[in-house]
């Protein structure tokens, strides 16, 4: 669909109010559905049309089309039907999923419009979240990575938590209309060799010798937003896809892994998912060496911080967004997570930090993602 746009409405019946919502091909003239699901809306005589879903259905994906002079249809296994007859709305059949166009559209609508439903887009990335599983990888130079689906979750901290900074409240929802790949574990030191001895590059500061012992299986340590941004540029030209920081938003989801407690061990010992300052104190560990959290991911907390893409924003929004990407100016970047040398406080879920895109030491590493 070239040049729409999109249509909603609230309609009211013998059953109370409803929503109906299309799209608008201006080219043709023709709507083109989001999604309808469960609705009961009424027709443009002043009749009802009864569009449901049959429990025998092959396929719970359905569509609606707009006709003239027709009192109902079954087909596929879904029923419509028109009590008065003339144009309406009814519904014809079964549908693919979602297209990112769709996707892409609604986002920009609910952006413009957010006291609108936002039921449409929950819909249609439930749709995706069922269609577009994809599964684990190992890229070419053995970075594990796990597929995290879109959806939504709630963004910062708990009123509750006596440790969290006004800069992780309030708690919002954040929705995620694209699903990503996020790296199952810190980037290594191997890793990153691997990029320097390809590229010539060389970060400000020594990541070889940090202060204390490290193998390749170590976090990589001593490197900046400047030098992950770096290593994802040159992974993206070596295979073809786009390799990027994950961002803010991205990162506290795959950490929370659907759980909303200030951790995501809930009230599981720290000790047995994150290095930090309680349990080691003296150097970084090797990836992967305690439990992952519930999507499979490892050291998500403590070990190194992890830099996030997002310039830093201060002020979190307390109504529901889309896809956020932090501040459009501040010179800022955002890291999270804590690592081996700091306290419990900072190994969080809400926890942030921010500091200049050129500053690192020996706790700050990064984790990579990988576009859908």
């Amino acid at each position: 669909m070239t040049g729409g746009s999109i249509h909603t409405d609230r309609v009211q019946n013998d059953i109370g109010w409803g929503e109906r919502w299309w799209l608008h091909d201006i080219a043709d003239d023709r709507n083109d559905p989001v999604i309808c699901k469960n609705i009961r809306s009424s027709t443009s005589e002043g009749g009802y049309l009864n569009a449901r879903r049959s429990p025998h259905s092959r396929d719970p994906r359905t569509e609606v089309a707009t006709t003239n002079d027709q009192r109902g249809r079954l087909h596929d296994g879904l029923a419509g039907d028109n009590v008065d007859g003339g144009h309406s709305t009814i519904l014809i059949g079964s549908r693919n999923m979602p297209t990112p166009n769709e996707i892409r559209e609604l986002v920009a609508f609910l952006r413009e419009n957010p006291a609108e439903s936002w039921n449409p887009l929950y819909d249609a990335i439930e749709e995706l979240v069922n269609e577009t599983r994809q599964s684990p990888f190992t890229n070419s130079i053995g970075m594990d990575f796990t597929w995290i689906t879109p959806g939504r979750f709630l963004m910062g901290a708990l009123d509750s938590d006596r440790e969290a900074a006004v800069y992780e409240r309030p708690r919002h929802e954040v929705v995620l209309s694209q699903g990503y790949f996020l790296g199952k574990y810190a980037v290594t030191r191997g890793q990153f060799a691997e990029f320097v001895t390809a590229t010539g590059y060389q970060p400000a500061r020594d990541w070889q010798k940090p202060g204390f012992v490290q193998s390749d299986d170590h976090p990589v340590v001593n490197v900046c937003w400047v030098d992950a941004t770096a290593f994802c540029d040159w992974l993206s030209q070596k295979e073809g896809v786009e390799y990027r920081l994950p961002t803010e938003a991205e990162w506290e989801c795959a950490c929370r892994a659907g759980t909303t407690t200030i951790r995501y061990n809930g009230r599981g010992a720290l000790s047995k998912i994150a290095w930090f300052k309680g349990n080691n104190g003296t150097a970084s560990h090797p990836v992967g060496q305690l439990r992952p959290n519930h999507w499979g991911l490892y050291d998500m907390l403590g070990n190194v911080f992890e830099w996030c893409d997002d310039r830093w924003r201060i002020d979190y929004p307390a109504e529901k967004v889309i896809d956020p990407v932090g501040s459009e100016t501040d010179s800022y970047r955002t890291f999270r997570g804590g690592s081996w040398c700091h306290d419990h406080s900072y190994c969080r879920s809400s926890f942030r930090l921010r500091y200049e895109p050129e500053y690192a030491d020996t706790t700050t590493g990064f984790r990579v993602a990988r576009s859908g």
